[in-house]
């Protein structure tokens, strides 16, 4: 089946992306700084991650690993919860 995506799918998409990396440099300031454990960056990524999620449809699964924090935003987890799970606080 051929997905159409509008104009509004694409600024979404971007939106995401951008968030990823806002997230992404946080993260990394904040590991090079000693306040939360290792983070591997994922610069550069962005886009092809969110592309990937967006392709999938809601019930299949997705196995993120450490540089796709991009995909847990796409699946609606908030910059919130994604820390929370970086720090380990659930």
């Amino acid at each position: 089946m051929v997905h159409q995506t509008n104009a509004n799918d694409l600024v979404a998409l971007y939106r995401h992306a951008l968030a990823a990396r806002l997230l992404d440099e946080r993260l990394t300031v904040l590991s090079r700084a000693g306040r939360i454990g290792y983070h591997p960056d994922a610069q550069g990524a962005e886009l092809v991650i969110v592309a990937a999620t967006a392709a999938l449809s809601e019930t299949d699964w997705l196995f993120a690993t450490p540089r796709d924090h991009a995909a847990a935003l796409v699946r609606g987890a908030s910059f919130a919860e994604y820390v929370d799970h970086v720090v380990g606080n659930i």
